[in-house]
């Protein structure tokens, strides 16, 4: 199995795995199927070919199985922040360590990256297992919003977290809090 980010002609690759994520678990995503931009092929070509973000793919016998998505914000005064977003590994590839593998990709990105200074993220708190990896890699949490996504009457709060990148103050000026090591599921992971 490889690792590597994705390019405008891994488009058609993305599409159908991305359709699939937002079809098969919905509530680790804030598009759904009929609204997303990634629908388009010029879009996902159009954000593939933009140095600022990257698509990470894990592929297998040049199938594309799982990917993670990471942009910079654009404007100037949160430009030091990035955020992650679309994490998903196929059901039959889960419990291998790609979802870890993908976010350590994306995360090399990030650090690679002038001036960053935060990766932000949000999950479901109906997937446990990737709140726990992002809970291993660094990430802390900042906020829980209540009801943040409603399908069909029922609701899903998401965890919003940060990793703080080099030598940053700690979130609310507190102490950082020591990363626990935790067994993980590569289960789908949020969002957006």
């Amino acid at each position: 199995m490889g690792i590597r980010n994705l390019g405008p002609e891994d488009a058609a690759h993305f599409l159908p795995v991305r359709r699939e994520a937002l079809i098969e678990e919905p509530f680790s995503f804030g598009s759904s199927p009929e609204t997303d931009r990634g629908r388009s092929l010029a879009f996902v070509q159009e954000v593939l070919a933009d140095s600022s973000q990257a698509i990470v793919g894990a592929f297998a016998d040049g199938e594309l199985i799982g990917n993670v998505g990471i942009y910079r914000d654009k404007s100037p005064k949160a430009s030091h922040k990035a955020h992650i977003w679309g994490m998903y590994v196929r059901a039959c590839h889960r419990r291998q360590g790609l979802g870890r593998k993908l976010m350590e990709a994306a995360l090399a990105f990030a650090r690679r990256a002038p001036g960053l200074r935060q990766v932000h993220l949000s999950v479901s708190d109906r997937a446990p297992g990737a709140a726990a990896l992002y809970r291993d890699l660094g990430f802390q949490t900042w906020g829980l919003e209540p009801a943040a996504l409603r399908i069909d009457g029922q609701d899903a709060a998401e965890e919003h977290m940060v990793l703080l990148l080099g030598a940053d103050a700690p979130v609310n000026g507190g102490d950082a809090a020591p990363s626990q090591k935790q067994s993980v599921d590569d289960q789908t992971q949020g969002d957006r």
